[in-house]
Parts: structure tokens; C-alpha cells; sequence
């Protein structure tokens, strides 16, 4: 289903700079240091980072076709950004290259290629990341954008059938493939250039997330009427590498592709007996040493096919039978980040 909204997250980093004498190697003018400063959007949706939440990040920085910041930590220190040592303009345009938070792999950039994250490895967390091409001391300060690496994923369970009790002991998402190399654009990832993004290749490592588990007897989640997001309040596992999604299959009597996975118990509302799983519950929805069975749902659809950087995929699912995996309905929706909620 087509996004409807497109939040680019901004955190806005000011880099204020003096038309004075350029210095490389030695301080001659103090007012022409490279200083940041970081204003911050509207609040977004949980786990995501905003420039109110976001305490550093890393910067690699290079004056013509020489390396002129090397991984320089900024951060926030008493409501204002600070590294050092302090670096100051060169004769030559200076290109940054951040991301945050600090992360392994980052990788120079050649002559015929921008700098690159190489074999990054998600851990659920979010990853922003900034360029901006060819800069020279002016006036006004040098704005750059941040933007999200990743796409974040929501899982919203409910039940509409009056007739069933469904509780919700974990929630997985697997298959996924979890490491890949991150390419920065060529251009400045500007506001006013919002189609300017970096890209993904490689794509490997398929494992399965928890993004929900009940920690004890008493926290599993009863489903209702109302749709439950369960990747949230959690696990705080929010974010996966854009990839083309599989589909799910099963074969001897495994399942394959990828697929979210809801490991759950359901209940006759009227009498409280338990009535899925059962005994004609097939093998591979049977969960060893647990009382609850596995309901599969696929990631891919019709319409969506893909996960892109930068977007918000909501899957809403409506568990509304006990009966097994092909009878069961659901619906998947998705949202783009919005930074207004």
C-alpha cells in the first residue's frame, strides 16, 4: 500500500564560518573555526532520533581530495556542540560525510565513489546520516540534514472477533536480512533536495528479531478491538535495513522467506477454553515447552514489495480466527515517518 507521507529527519547542524584567512595547519583567526550547532524538529514516533535526543555524532571531513576531519566526535556539551581539536577552513571546498550514532566500517571515498559504512550490522537502533558537498566559508551558516539510514518497522496486533480471547506472548519478524553496506550519496542531502538519499547493497545475514516478549507470567498482551502496537515499550528493536522483501513459504514443514511471526494462545471468550493450539494444529505452528502456537504472516504483499530508507511500514493485523495460517485475514498498512506525531 502506497506511503502517504514523507518524513526526512532533520537535525539541522549549523557550521558558522568567517570570510578571514584561511588557516590549515595553525590558528591566525579564531573566528574562522568550524563550529556546529544542532536545532531540533517537531517530536516523531518512539525509538526515533531527533535533534532533542541526539547527543553526538561522528564527522569525517575532506578539503579537495585530501582527508581533513578524521572521525571527529561532536558532541552536545551544556546546550552547545563541541569537538576537538578545533579544525578551521581551507583554501580548498570541504565535504562532510556524518552519521550518528558511531558506528565500524565507514570507508573513503575514491575517485569515482562517495564514502561508504561497509558491512554494517543492525542492532535496532536508529542510523542517521549526512552529507554536504563542496562547502566555502559564507555569511549565512552551512546547513546540513540528517536523514534516516533505515526503515522502521511497527507491528499493530488486534482481534475484532467478539467470539475469541487472543494473548499475545512474543512477536518476531524473521528472515531478515541484517547486514549490508550503506552508500552516501554524491550530493548534499539538503532540505530543498529531498530526493538526494544514500542506498543499500549487499543485503545478507537473514536472522529473526524479537521486537515483543513477555518478560514474565502476567505480561503477555490481550488483544481487542483496538489495534496494540507491540514493537513499542518493548524490546525497543525499531529499525531493519531497506531490502527486497521474499515471500513465505512452508516446506517440509518449515517455514522459509520472511515473515512476521505471532506466538500466541486463543481462548473461547465465552466459556475461557483454550481452543488454538490444538491437537490438529500442524507441527510447524507448535511451539517446544510452551503452550502458545505460531500465526505467519508474510511481510511481502501485492503492493509492497520493498523496504526503502526513510519510511515507517505499520503492519496492522487483525487476528479474527483460531483456525490455521491460510484461513486467518489480516491487513498490512504503511506509514512514512511523520515528524508531527
Amino acid at each position: 500500500m502506497r506511503p502517504t507521507s514523507l518524513l526526512t529527519l532533520s537535525a539541522t547542524l549549523l557550521i558558522a564560518a568567517s570570510c578571514s584567512e584561511n588557516d590549515p595547519d595553525g590558528v591566525i583567526d579564531p573566528t574562522n573555526a568550524i563550529t556546529f550547532n544542532a536545532t531540533s524538529p517537531k517530536a516523531s514516533r518512539a525509538g526515533t532520533t531527533t535533534t532533542a535526543t541526539l547527543k553526538s555524532f561522528n564527522l569525517y571531513a575532506y578539503a579537495g581530495d585530501k582527508l581533513y576531519m578524521d572521525n571527529v566526535t561532536v558532541s552536545k556539551e551544556s546546550g552547545s556542540w563541541s569537538y576537538s581539536p578545533k579544525k578551521y577552513w581551507p583554501s580548498d571546498p570541504v565535504s562532510f560525510f556524518a552519521f550518528s550514532p558511531a558506528v565500524k566500517g565507514y570507508t573513503e571515498p575514491t575517485s569515482t565513489s562517495a564514502p561508504k559504512i561497509a558491512n554494517y550490522t543492525v542492532d535496532g537502533s536508529d542510523l542517521l546520516y549526512a552529507t554536504n558537498i563542496n562547502e566555502i566559508p559564507k555569511p549565512q551558516p552551512v546547513q546540513i540534514n540528517f536523514r534516516h539510514a533505515l526503515s522502521k518497522i511497527d507491528i499493530m496486533l488486534s482481534s475484532s472477533n467478539p467470539e475469541i480471547t487472543v494473548k499475545v506472548y512474543h512477536v518476531l519478524l524473521c528472515g531478515i536480512n541484517s547486514t549490508a553496506t550503506f552508500l552516501y550519496p554524491g550530493a548534499t542531502t539538503s532540505a530543498e533536495a529531498p530526493n538526494v538519499t544514500g542506498s543499500w547493497t549487499g543485503q545478507s545475514n537473514p536472522l529473526s528479531h524479537m521486537v515483543f516478549y513477555a518478560m514474565a507470567a502476567g505480561d503477555e498482551v490481550t488483544l481487542n478491538t483496538v489495534p496494540t502496537n507491540l514493537s513499542e515499550g518493548n524490546l525497543e528493536w525499531y529499525f531493519m535495513i531497506p531490502q527486497t522483501l521474499s515471500d513465505v513459504t512452508v516446506t517440509d514443514g518449515k517455514y522459509a522467506g520472511q515473515y512476521i511471526a505471532v506466538e500466541c494462545v486463543i481462548y473461547d471468550k465465552n466459556t475461557g477454553a483454550k481452543i488454538w493450539p490444538n491437537s490438529q494444529t500442524p507441527p510447524y505452528q507448535q511451539l517446544e515447552e510452551s503452550e502458545a502456537g505460531r500465526l505467519v504472516y508474510p511481510v511481502k504483499t501485492a503492493t509492497l514489495t520493498d523496504w526503502a530508507p526513510g519510511y515507517n511500514y505499520v503492519y496492522s493485523i487483525d487476528i479474527k480466527s483460531p483456525k490455521e495460517l491460510d484461513e486467518i485475514d489480516f491487513d498490512v498498512t504503511v506509514d512514512e515517518y511523520n515528524q508531527n506525531l
